[in-house]
């Protein structure tokens, strides 16, 4: 005789499938003897090959020249499976290339502040004064740049009436007057912590976001627009900016 079982009460909700869901990408930090980590040249995550160093040289042995081989303990070199770049550490530590935490840089900054935000980066963990007097060259500059204007706080009033969110807009204002202060002062920046350093890097990148990567995508929707069409939109609004 067959047994029944219980029934199982049903209930039916809704979900998604993930499908629309990017895969989030593995940052995994480099460690001295890892076989797997994202590699500090190419930034994937990869498997490594670690190649031991020898020296040789000629020892006086017994009384007679030998040469002898020597395996460097201190010294090693990993190899990525990926782009087969090669890393050099030193006592566990990695010496090349130089890593550090600074976010990534706009593809849209423009290629005259590029050098002072990559300098940034570079000195950031040594310097964090440093790499804060160069991010306020390199966000100066950048306003210049978009608003033609030839001093910095011309600059922050154009990107101010420009519609500018106003988040931007008072960071802009502080570093001004900070800056005025300093200047006058004849001081470097003399308080600026990592803390401050990591939100200079996020407020060049956000000005870049705004003032040129989002306006060339509406640009680029807008050009999608047939031709026609477009030129009934752009005659309907310069009726209604003549009234």
């Amino acid at each position: 005789m067959s047994r029944l079982l219980p029934s199982i009460p049903k209930e039916e909700v809704e979900g998604q499938s993930g499908l629309r869901q990017q895969a989030a990408p593995k940052d995994i930090s480099p460690r001295f003897r890892e076989r797997y980590f994202t590699c500090p040249r190419c930034r994937v995550a990869s498997w490594q090959h670690w190649l031991d160093l020898f020296t040789k040289e000629n020892k006086v042995v017994s009384g007679s020249y030998k040469e002898v081989t020597t395996k460097l303990a201190d010294v090693s070199i990993s190899t990525c499976g990926t782009c087969s770049a090669r890393s050099l550490w030193f006592e566990q530590k990695l010496i090349f290339p130089v890593t550090y935490d600074a976010p990534p840089m706009s593809p849209d900054m423009p290629q005259e502040m590029q050098r002072d935000y990559e300098e940034a980066a570079a000195v950031s963990q040594a310097s964090p004064r440093a790499a804060a007097a160069l991010l306020r060259m390199c966000i100066e500059g950048l306003c210049k740049k978009l608003s033609g204007a030839g001093t910095f706080e011309k600059a922050v009033e154009w990107l101010d009436e420009e519609g500018c969110p106003r988040e931007i807009q008072l960071a802009l204002d502080i570093i001004r007057q900070n800056g005025n202060e300093v200047m006058h002062a004849g001081q470097l920046y003399g308080d600026d912590d990592h803390a401050t350093v990591a939100i200079l890097f996020k407020l060049a990148n956000s000005v870049v976001s705004w003032a040129i990567t989002e306006k060339r995508q509406l640009e680029d929707l807008y050009n999608q627009i047939p031709e026609g069409k477009r030129k009934a939109l752009e005659a309907r609004r310069a009726q209604r900016t003549k009234k």
